[in-house]
């Protein structure tokens, strides 16, 4: 999904919550605070979206709303009680099951 010439190996021994408090401060500077998270999270995120949705578009296009909404609102991720990992799966799976509840996904009827 992404690529970029930004040295990835040079951010490893910083934290989720190190690069998200970076990010937050530092909103106007280039630095690849979020571009190193997302990379981060790209295959167990993508992975966890595709689980609940199934489809590679709308699980591609959750993934791609996931991060619009913790660029856009970053004081929402609580470091102070949970993890970015933990804001960014729930995050998708708040998605994922909207999207779901919005189409006609075929729904589980027991023929009893």
């Amino acid at each position: 999904m992404f690529s970029t010439e930004i040295d990835l190996h040079a951010w490893e021994t910083v934290s989720d919550e190190e690069l998200m408090l970076r990010y937050r401060n530092d909103l106007q500077t280039t630095d690849p605070h979020l571009f190193v998270l997302i990379h981060r999270y790209e295959r167990p995120l993508y992975r966890h979206i595709m689980t609940q949705v199934g489809d590679r578009a709308v699980a591609e296009e959750i993934f791609q709303q996931v991060w619009l909404e913790v660029s856009r609102q970053p004081d929402a991720v609580d470091l102070q009680h949970g993890t970015v990992r933990g804001y960014v799966e729930l995050c998708a799976t708040r998605m994922a099951l909207q999207h779901l509840l919005s189409t006609d996904y075929p729904r589980f009827s027991p023929n009893w």
